[in-house]
């Protein structure tokens, strides 16, 4: 069986013509394959060189990317970047790199478009699902307040307006 730094260059290259990968996921992936890890450590350095494997380019794009496509949250987004093998440093550095404003934007945007969802349900009912909701995405508590504060109160506004307008025809 090929176990050298040969097969660990081959296997690793399959790999990154295939999608991006962490270092952690290639050092997993080759281990799995049976590559002595060494090997594994060598020709990863070597692709860490070459610009090959970049965490911290991979990490951002990560970060941007799942923010604005999926609406996730920075915890969630952690958590995902260290299951990837990503560097708790190499981590913080891109989450923290979210911008809050953003951030509060994003969960006000998936809130309101699942509060439009939930016609029929009574209004704490909604608070509790949407506050669910916005945590498991990965919000903060303090986001996730002030995202289902401003989304009910946004839905209460426009009920009002909508009521409003009815008795304005009616007259």
């Amino acid at each position: 069986m090929e176990n050298g730094e040969s097969a660990a260059r081959r296997i690793a290259s399959d790999a990154l013509s295939r999608a991006a990968r962490t270092r952690g996921q290639l050092e997993i992936l080759l281990e799995r394959k049976g590559i002595e890890a060494e090997a594994a450590g060598t020709v990863l350095d070597r692709f860490e060189e070459l610009g090959l494997i970049d965490d911290v380019g991979y990490a951002e794009a990560f970060v941007e990317s799942r923010h604005r496509v999926r609406g996730q949250g920075g915890r969630a987004l952690s958590a995902e970047l260290r299951r990837r093998g990503v560097a708790d440093d190499v981590v913080a550095e891109a989450v923290g790199a979210l911008d809050p404003d953003l951030e509060f934007e994003t969960a006000c945007r998936i809130a309101r478009s699942r509060f439009n969802r939930m016609s029929g349900l009574a209004a704490d009912v909604k608070v509790r699902r949407l506050a669910g909701f916005l945590a498991r995405k990965g919000y903060s508590g303090s986001i996730v307040a002030r995202a289902v504060r401003q989304t009910v109160d946004e839905a209460a506004a426009e009920a009002a307006e909508t009521l409003d307008g009815m008795e304005t025809d009616e007259m």
